[in-house]
């Protein structure tokens, strides 16, 4: 861990900024310091974390898909569907969960 991501750092910074943003009277001081203190660090990882339950709710909404073709394609719904309508969400599936595996791979190395 770099020195500037140590716990009493980040919580002495944290301490100076709020008191600095209460000083100054602002109408969101503990914001402000968080602000001031992570940046664009914590936009990327409120992103980081948007995009990780993004993939990991997206297989189970692509095999619901997938599962109502094959219903649809066995004749048991009034829907025509194509043939190649299911691959296409099995594909879906696993390039979603393949993108799921290289982002945790990513993000514990």
């Amino acid at each position: 861990m770099i020195d500037e991501d140590a716990p009493a750092q980040v919580s002495q910074l944290f301490e100076n900024s709020y008191k600095d943003a209460r000083r100054a009277k602002s109408k969101g001081p503990v914001q402000a310091a968080i602000r001031q203190v992570m940046g664009n660090r914590f936009i990327y990882a409120g992103f980081l974390k948007f995009l990780n339950s993004t993939l990991q709710f997206l297989p189970s909404i692509f095999l619901n898909f997938l599962l109502e073709s094959i219903e649809a394609y066995s004749g048991d719904s009034t829907e025509d569907v194509e043939d190649w309508y299911g691959y296409v969400w099995v594909g879906a599936i696993l390039l979603a969960l393949s993108l799921k595996v290289s982002r945790r791979h990513r993000c514990h190395t």
